[in-house]
């Protein structure tokens, strides 16, 4: 393991190595694999929901979830295994959806919402709606609704995941990934619009406000 590692030193290298494999025989992006399982868990191994979930490990996956995988030695089990070795896993619940993994948006509802991946290329599809489409879900992860519509979109999804990529344990998994980039690609925006203008801000790394397409001091 290289000397400048300081952040990630429970991430081996073989972690890297066999999930950028991994990656390539799913059809995704190692870069938007390692972002969601960053925002799920800060990629470490023995996380625990921390909203007391039964969620555990780098996809936080839930003990039914494990069961359904093949995996039968229970939750504190699987956790005490380390990242490299949940890659195992990680690649198992993945595997049916190779082909849909082709954008951030597809990598993150592979997790949250599978039965919407054919609409992980549509910004504006609305995923889930306040006393609406699948309002139990909208109830739950209300922090994804960035601009305050109660609805959450596919755009809003992949934004949550850009804007939960940072800090010093982020830069360092990315640069020990090979990315030329600090955060999880984004897919090309049209400039032409102020959305598009809005969502090529926050890709940026800036706070363009609200994903609203509306004209205002953060986006003249």
């Amino acid at each position: 393991m290289s000397t400048s590692v300081r952040y990630t030193r429970d991430l081996s290298e073989a972690f890297f190595t066999r999930g950028a494999a991994m990656a390539q025989r799913l059809g995704a992006n190692w870069l938007d694999l390692l972002g969601v399982m960053f925002v799920e868990s800060g990629i470490r191994a023995h996380q625990p929901n921390l909203l007391g979930s039964g969620a555990i490990g780098i996809l936080q996956f839930m003990p039914d979830t494990l069961v359904a995988l093949g995996w039968t030695d229970g939750p504190e089990a699987f956790a005490r295994l380390t990242a490299e070795q949940q890659l195992v896993w990680v690649e198992r619940y993945l595997r049916p959806h190779r082909g849909k993994l082709d954008t951030l948006a597809g990598v993150y509802l592979a997790v949250w919402m599978p039965a919407d991946l054919a609409h992980r290329h549509k910004q504006d599809f609305v995923l889930s709606a306040k006393g609406g489409r699948r309002g139990w879900a909208f109830d739950m992860n209300a922090g994804l609704d960035a601009n305050g519509d109660l609805r959450i979109t596919v755009g809003e999804l992949e934004a949550a995941v850009r804007r939960g990529c940072v800090g010093a344990r982020w830069r360092e998994i990315a640069r020990r990934a090979g990315a030329a980039a600090s955060s999880p690609r984004a897919l090309p925006v049209d400039l032409t619009n102020t959305l598009g203008l809005q969502r090529a801000l926050l890709a940026a790394g800036f706070d363009p406000g609200p994903l609203d397409g509306i004209v205002g001091p953060r986006t003249v």
